[in-house]
């Protein structure tokens, strides 16, 4: 509130953000991101639209206010308005056009985005291609999702691993996940996954420490181990699959 006396209107979001996330009032904080929006902030209107969308399943009023967004500049709306017919209301078609209409405004996640759709109808080579365009404009995540298409869905784990490989060249954390899962449940080589994982817990990755800690638990091997891992993670991670690994782990230690 201090910001915005001294003018920082863009604080009226932040408020918003506040309210929504930790403080779970979304009454008052649509009222603060509609402030923000009267004040010329119009990714608060985008704001409100995910909060419709992910915490009150209103997807009616999510599609409003991501197109309300839309229409005052906000071009990654596109993506989110995407996304909702994507995977809340499973209009593939629809999908597809917004996430293309994302990337005539150079919001390059679309391509990707559209290689999920093409995915989710089964046209494999269709969504190598967009994967690929992804990459080409550093959107460097789509090795992942390359990866995740070779090994699930084209069962090739040698071109899989590559790409996965590729993508952690870029970022760290992404691909560990699933080059790990595709050593121990592909694979069936857990001493390959265990140390992928304990490499990348020497660089302290969060995502690497819930990962072991999860097969240590299906292994049921190792249970003080993965009790410190699951919680050292879970501190970083509070998301809900680490939240999910840290019940079994901390409910088979007790037993």
């Amino acid at each position: 509130r201090q910001a915005i006396d001294h003018g920082e209107t863009h604080a009226w979001g932040n408020l918003g953000d506040l309210h929504c996330d930790n403080l779970k009032n979304y009454v008052i904080a649509e009222k603060y991101y509609l402030k923000a929006a009267q004040e010329g902030h119009y990714d608060s209107v985008r704001l409100l639209g995910w909060m419709y969308e992910n915490k009150l399943k209103n997807y009616a009023q999510a599609e409003k206010y991501y197109r309300q967004a839309i229409d005052n500049g906000e071009d990654y709306a596109r993506i989110n308005l995407g996304y909702l017919y994507h995977k809340r209301i499973k209009d593939f078609d629809l999908a597809a056009e917004y996430y293309k209409s994302a990337v005539e405004k150079e919001q390059f996640e679309g391509f990707w985005r559209l290689g999920d759709v093409l995915v989710d109808k089964e046209d494999y080579d269709g969504a190598e291609k967009y994967y690929r365009q992804a990459i080409d404009k550093e959107e460097y995540s789509a090795w992942e999702y390359l990866g995740d298409l070779y090994r699930d869905k084209k069962e090739d784990y040698k071109k899989a691993e590559i790409f996965y490989k590729e993508c952690r060249k870029h970022y760290e954390s992404d691909g560990l996940s699933s080059l790990a899962e595709l050593y121990y449940e592909y694979q069936k080589d857990f001493n390959k996954a265990e140390q992928l994982c304990l490499d990348a817990i020497k660089n302290s990755s969060s995502e690497a420490m819930n990962y072991i800690s999860w097969i240590y638990f299906l292994e049921k091997i190792k249970a003080k181990e993965a009790y410190a891992y699951a919680t050292t993670s879970y501190e970083k991670i509070k998301k809900d699959y680490v939240a999910h690994t840290l019940t079994c782990v901390s409910t088979w230690n007790e037993n």
